[in-house]
């Protein structure tokens, strides 16, 4: 008996998994993170969601063909997966986004794990790239505060940073909380964070 329901976890485990990357789906990551949403706010646990766009994605299959988009996707699913630690989670949203769902993490680390999964990105070979690559990636997160009634408005939150991070000149991080804003990237890194009305921070 216990055999059969292990198997059975294992089949619904991969069903639920990218065909392409074998990451968690959509459907995969958002249940863990409303799993971790509730959790997290019942014992007041810090959690960040973060939503990550590889820049000009559609630029690399133009110019080196599908399968070569489909290297790249791949690969940077092996970088980001060398960066997550624990109980953290990256699942392909769609595309060429991804959710990553970050338990016990404060917003404010985010800036920080955005520099990690940039630098292990740009150290990542991938085939059919010549090195340097180049590529970049644009992020937009937001933490956990009693203004969040559900996991899909933190969700929300976060494609509106990662479209302000796109708008800002992409290859950098915007983060969202009740009244607060930080920023990181290219442009401002080590500029820390500064204090803006929640309204005014959404692309």
């Amino acid at each position: 008996m216990l055999r059969a329901r292990r198997r059975r976890r294992q089949a619904a485990d991969l069903e639920m998994r990218d065909e392409l990357t074998g990451q968690p789906d959509r459907r995969a990551v958002m249940a863990f993170a409303q799993e971790q949403f509730e959790l997290c706010r019942r014992l007041g646990i810090e959690l960040s969601v973060a939503l990550v766009n590889l820049d000009r994605f559609k630029a690399i299959n133009e110019r080196h063909g599908q399968a070569a988009g489909d290297r790249v996707l791949r690969d940077f699913a092996e970088a980001a997966g060398n960066v997550l630690r624990g109980q953290e989670r990256l699942g392909r949203y769609g595309g060429d986004e991804w959710l990553l769902v970050m338990p016990g993490t404060a917003i404010d680390e985010m800036p920080a794990v955005f520099e990690r999964l940039r630098a292990r990105l740009a150290a990542q070979s991938v085939h059919g790239l010549a090195q340097p690559h180049g590529l970049t990636l644009s992020m937009g997160a937001a933490g956990l505060t009693e203004g969040f009634e559900s996991v899909e408005a933190l969700v929300e939150e976060a494609d509106r940073q990662l479209h302000r991070a796109k708008a800002e000149g992409r290859d950098t991080v915007r983060c969202a909380r009740a009244g607060r804003v930080a920023d990181a990237g290219s442009g401002d890194r080590g500029a820390g964070a500064r204090r803006t009305p929640r309204d005014t921070v959404s692309a």
